[in-house]
């Protein structure tokens, strides 16, 4: 995944991942930083927290897998209506709730997706982690045809344990299920980089911004 900024086009940061590890390089803060795919530390926050697997969880959505049950309940929300904006509506939906192999009596949540009724299409997931606690908002809209899959223009991802958001957009000329090369899972870390850290490191847990005191100085 590669971030540019605004105006002037720069990298502002370039991560890739292998399935279990990933490497992330931040050139406006002259940083690197290296870890496993998910997080291991919960006190790593915001740009920290960020790790490949949110991103792909949020843009593909997991079906059943073998050992998992899966539950279905209906319910409703209450959306602006798209023709008299100040007029609210309630509208339908499906909840398909994912859950584990039940331990004795209890089976754990794994994620919830909220598919509406009108249209049949996914408008939010639900992500939990290990403890019950929501870990990944996906909140999907503007959904447009491209080629012969439809999928969602906006994705907005929030992360509230981690204090982190983030919203994709998806333009008409993205092209679906391109080939992939080997070289675009991999990273370079260049050796000018002032900082690497390694975000498996638990003494990196004590540092609220490893790469702060690595960005480049201004000259003025």
């Amino acid at each position: 995944m590669i971030l540019t900024l605004p105006i002037v086009g720069s990298q502002a940061l370039n991560m890739v991942s292998d399935g279990k590890t990933f490497k992330m390089l931040i050139p406006p803060k002259n940083c690197a930083i290296v870890g496993s795919d998910v997080v291991t530390n919960s006190s790593q926050k915001g740009l920290y927290s960020l790790r490949p697997a949110v991103i792909l969880d949020s843009l593909l959505i997991h079906g059943l897998e073998p050992d998992q049950i899966v539950t279905m309940t209906q319910d409703s929300r209450v959306i602006e209506n798209p023709k008299k904006r100040k007029d609210l509506i309630q509208d339908p939906d499906y909840d398909i709730e994912f859950l584990s192999q039940p331990q004795g009596q209890t089976a754990r949540t794994l994620h919830v997706v909220h598919i509406d009724r009108m249209n049949l299409l996914p408008w939010r997931q639900d992500i939990y982690n290990a403890e019950g606690k929501i870990e990944t908002q996906a909140f999907y809209s503007n959904y447009q045809k491209f080629g012969d899959i439809t999928f969602p223009t906006k994705i907005v991802i929030q992360r509230p344990l981690d204090e982190l958001g983030l919203t994709i957009t998806i333009t008409k000329g993205t092209t679906f299920n391109q080939p992939l090369l080997e070289d675009q899972f991999k990273l370079d870390i260049p050796d000018t980089t002032a900082h690497l850290t390694n975000m498996d490191d638990p003494a990196s847990a004590t540092i609220k911004d490893p790469c702060a005191a690595h960005v480049p100085q201004s000259q003025h």
